[in-house]
């Protein structure tokens, strides 16, 4: 087996557990102290959480805890437009900085890996572009040059 999908198991392995785990950190508090404050505690404002908090919010009996390490991107220029996130990272508030280790097929360079120190985690740290289509008419004409529209000619 290669060292690149070895490394891509690893990845795909480590991504389920996560996964996995992010079921566990909702769990029902049951310290006596806090039992009356909050049903859930969420840790992590990434998108994942944020959407289980939002989840566990719906029944209106819960009373959800969400806690993230960094801060909101609320009027975070940078993070809120997408053509500014080259901004955003590496080595910024916004980004947890981390970089894999030196790789010896890139020369013994170790690169960045971006991840969101933010609330919205690593969604409000990408290049994501919102598309209008009231305006994909001002494309179709560049689909038309490959003939099927689908960059095959």
């Amino acid at each position: 087996m290669s060292s690149t999908i070895r490394n891509l198991t690893r990845t795909l392995i480590l991504a389920f557990a996560i996964n996995h785990l992010s079921s566990a950190l909702a769990s029902p508090i049951t310290s006596a102290s806090y039992t009356n404050a909050y049903d859930f505690i969420v840790v992590g404002g990434g998108t994942a959480g944020a959407v289980l908090a939002n989840r566990l919010t719906e029944n209106p009996q819960y009373n959800v805890l969400l806690i993230e390490a960094g801060q909101s991107e609320e009027g975070v220029l940078q993070l809120e437009i997408p053509f500014m996130c080259h901004e955003d990272t590496p080595n910024t508030a916004w980004d947890w900085n981390y970089t894999t280790v030196a790789q010896s097929g890139l020369g013994g360079r170790s690169i960045p890996y971006p991840r969101g120190h933010v609330l919205g985690g690593s969604s409000s740290i990408t290049w994501c572009i919102l598309v209008d289509l009231r305006t994909i008419s001002i494309v179709t004409p560049l689909l038309r040059v490959t003939k099927d529209g689908h960059g095959t000619t």
